[in-house]
């Protein structure tokens, strides 16, 4: 595990104000406490001091600051993962769908 700086040393070309900005035009939950876990740390508060003011453990606000340090405020939302790939077969689905009667992407299974 790296260390995140803190004070101003973390995200050194990102200024309090510019943060805040983006924390009140940001109507998401996530993105608000990513927000203010950013604006604890510039203002030198510990991961621990930021898990317990925020709400969320300590690994998920470091892996937070992480990404934020080695990516700047762009890496502010998650990279969407594509999900479990489905078991069935293309010729599988095929015949649920000519079997079931029903003509759509979602299975019950799988």
């Amino acid at each position: 595990m790296r260390k995140v700086k803190r004070g101003d040393a973390f995200l050194p070309g990102v200024d309090v104000s510019e943060i805040e900005s983006l924390q009140a035009k940001n109507t998401g939950y996530k993105i608000k406490c990513i927000l203010q876990a950013v604006l604890l740390r510039k203002a030198g508060r510990t991961l621990r001091d930021i898990s317990k003011a925020i709400g969320f453990s300590k690994s998920t606000i470091y892996d937070w600051l992480e990404r934020l340090a080695a990516g700047g405020l762009k890496r502010i939302r998650d990279n969407k993962s594509p999900g479990r790939p489905c078991r069935l077969s293309v010729k599988q689905q095929n015949t649920y769908v000519k079997t079931s009667g029903r003509n759509h992407a979602w299975f019950p299974f799988g």
